[in-house]
């Protein structure tokens, strides 16, 4: 019997590259709300250095490993339509530490 689950490496901002465990047809709008907890619609996801639509099954994608993750960040990044008033307000992810790094 197939799997239901797929297993995807994906990294957000600057944390470290976590697998998250989805529907075998989950799409990347899927994965970046597993990861990211709020204002999801300003994040944007790549494999390597191409755009994913957000409409992208990620059973096209299984080859991520924890060295080669899917990237998601934030559009205020690399987006000059964006607003980048509230760069200072940008959202965590569960993967971020609230500490700062040493």
């Amino acid at each position: 019997m197939a799997s239901k689950f797929i297993n995807i490496w994906a990294k957000v901002e600057d944390a470290e590259a976590a697998k998250v465990k989805l529907e075998i047809n989950a799409d990347i709008d899927d994965l970046i709300n597993e990861l990211i907890e709020s204002n999801q619609s300003k994040y944007r996801a790549y494999c390597g250095t191409q755009h994913l639509q957000r409409d992208t099954k990620l059973k096209q994608l299984q080859e991520t490993s924890c060295r080669q993750p899917l990237i998601i960040k934030f559009a205020d990044e690399f987006s000059p339509t964006l607003s980048t008033s509230n760069a200072s307000e940008v959202p965590r992810n569960r993967f971020q530490s609230s500490h700062p790094v040493i």
